[in-house]
Formats: structure tokens, sequence, C-alpha cells
């Protein structure tokens, strides 16, 4: 159930994950409303990944963010990825901010063909 934090607009939740782990997070919104539906959504997709091991859709965003910082430490080329991140998400973004299954196979053509169409 949602709930309200001192000196806080926002709604937030705690509920366990997939991995049997406490999440605490804000829900990023000061509608009850929204934020009820936000942690429905977070709930299902944590029992979904639990109980039939379906992986929840991500954002592009969600996605490079999640590699860039994992990655930065690691790599000399952290500053370069992050130019790079800029044209894959003008490639891959173009219309909803999800990626489509067949993303991946346009892009690799895409750079095989060195950016021309088919």
């Amino acid at each position: 159930m949602s709930y309200k934090r001192k000196k806080s607009p926002f709604w937030w939740t705690s509920f366990t994950d997939a991995n049997g782990k406490r999440v605490r997070r804000s829900l990023g919104t000061t509608n009850r409303k929204e934020a009820e539906a936000l942690e429905a959504k977070w709930k299902g997709e944590a029992f979904q990944q639990q109980a039939w091991d379906v992986e929840p859709d991500h954002t592009f965003e969600e996605l490079m963010l999640g590699y860039l910082n994992a990655s930065a430490s690691d790599k000399r080329s952290a500053k370069t990825d992050r130019q790079r991140t800029k044209s894959l998400k003008r490639f891959f973004c173009r219309k909803s901010g999800k990626r489509h299954p067949t993303d991946r196979h346009t892009w690799i053509h895409h750079v095989q063909t060195g950016g021309r169409g088919s």
C-alpha cells in the first residue's frame, strides 16, 4: 500500500522484489491514483519475474543509465560511451522511448550499410 512520508510531497511504496529484497522508493507523484497504479505495476512485474521468470520492459534510458553507471569506473572509454549513447538514443527512441525487439537488427543493418537506407 502506498503511503506518504514526512517532508516529501510524493507517495511512497514498500514491497518485496523478485529476489526477496525489500524495496522502498518514491512513486514520484503527488496524485494518489497514479501512485496506486504505478505501485500495482511494479508489484505485478516483481511477481511475474519471481513466479514466471518474466523480465519487465525497460526504456532505453533505463538500460543505458544502468550500463553507463556500471561501466564508468572500469572503462577508459566511458566518456565516448556517453557520447555514443546520444546517437543510439536518437535511433532507438524515435517513437515511444521503448525498445522494440527488431530494433537491434535494424541498428546492425544501419551500421553495416554505413547509415544508408536499404
